[in-house]
């Protein structure tokens, strides 16, 4: 009997392992993610491009020059989930841009040894105007 048990604890064990593998948020990658929008030359400008175009202006603001930078997960189906502000403005800036950026296309995901992975990333977004 307590064989048993200690197959059916190791069974249980594994099988968690196992989904928590793949659930893992990688920071180092082989490929990193890539967002491709309306052929840009690299990620960034692609960025840039989607969120000048996207991007709704709080009400009565000034001219304003800032960048906020957000960490947020790329899945694996592409989708941009988890998203933190590691540098904000003010509430109405970065609320609009995490609103932005949850809307975009689906970018390339991460990848190890060819197989799709969850990918920690970073993303400035610039505030000008």
């Amino acid at each position: 009997m307590r064989t048993l048990t200690i197959i059916f604890f190791l069974i249980l064990a594994s099988d968690i392992f196992s989904q928590n593998a793949d659930n893992k948020v990688y920071i180092t990658v082989d490929s990193l993610p890539e967002f491709i929008y309306q052929g840009c030359e690299n990620t960034q400008a692609c960025i840039d491009l989607f969120f000048d175009t996207h991007k709704k202006w709080p009400p009565f603001q000034d001219y304003i020059k800032a960048t906020i930078i957000i960490e947020c997960i790329v899945e694996k189906n592409g989708k941009l989930t988890n998203f933190k502000i590691l540098r904000g403005l003010e509430t109405l800036y970065d609320k609009e841009s995490v609103e932005v950026l949850k809307n975009m296309p689906p970018w390339k995901p991460g990848q190890i040894k060819r197989e799709k992975v969850r990918t920690k990333i970073i993303i400035r977004v610039k505030w000008e105007g």
